[in-house]
């Protein structure tokens, strides 16, 4: 009980300590829509680039050691969830018949 007094007396002097640097410099909503509105323009000016061929391909990526562990240990971890997944809801299902 102590530490959950603590915590939420750390958590009142922490928001404290933000609402008074933020009274310190308070944000002025003029200086916030002029950026926006630069940054609105700056993507209006921008153009897309169209690629210079029609089709394109990706190169062939190769797996090394650590990505085909990862990779494997994936697929395991999800075969066991599924596998897991299916016990309980057949699990449920003869409970609830």
């Amino acid at each position: 009980m102590k530490r959950f007094l603590l915590d939420g007396l750390l958590v009142l002097v922490l928001v404290g300590i933000g609402s008074a640097v933020m009274k310190e410099k308070p944000v002025d909503d003029h200086v916030i829509d002029v950026k926006i509105e630069e940054f609105e323009n700056e993507v209006a000016k921008q153009s897309t680039i169209k690629p210079k061929s029609e089709g394109f391909r990706l190169n062939q990526i190769k797996q090394n050691k650590a990505g085909e562990l990862a990779k494997g240990t994936s697929e395991t971890i999800v075969a066991i969830v599924d596998t897991t997944v299916e016990i309980i809801a057949s699990l449920f299902a003869g409970v609830t018949e």
